[in-house]
């Protein structure tokens, strides 16, 4: 379903760090990525999410994860196409989020009390770029 280098994130390495960062060794049971891309990441995080829910701005990739995800029969992702800087407010709290599209801020009324934050800032499959865990 996905080549190489057809989501920035698709490094395997990456989404591994953004995985381990998020659930900070405990069972994550909600969570949401903001920037679904094509879907890469997503895949991912549905074997590790008992439920995830995943937002994209951009038409073509929600599409284009739409499709991926469906092939692979991702049940529990809930995908929406949306401006992510908002999140899925109804679908809250989470007990992990991933902001992968360089989002500059977790919204207060996300995450639950105590629960991890990932940001993504920059281009890690190039070099450049930093995670930070809230």
């Amino acid at each position: 379903v996905y080549g190489p280098r057809q989501d920035p994130r698709g490094e395997a390495g990456v989404v591994a760090i953004f995985a381990n960062r998020l659930r900070a060794g405990k069972p994550l049971n909600r969570a949401l990525e903001v920037g679904t891309g094509c879907g890469y990441q997503a895949a991912v995080l549905a074997q590790v999410a008992r439920e995830l829910y995943s937002v994209e701005r951009v038409q073509p990739l929600f599409e284009r994860a739409t499709r991926c995800l469906g092939e692979l029969q991702a049940g529990n992702v809930t995908l929406r196409y949306a401006d992510g800087g908002m999140g899925i407010p109804e679908a809250a709290p989470f007990d992990g989020i991933i902001m992968a599209a360089a989002a500059t801020h977790v919204p207060v009324w996300a995450a639950a009390p105590g629960q991890a934050a990932v940001l993504y800032d920059g281009d890690l499959c190039l070099g450049g770029g930093r995670i930070a865990a809230a």
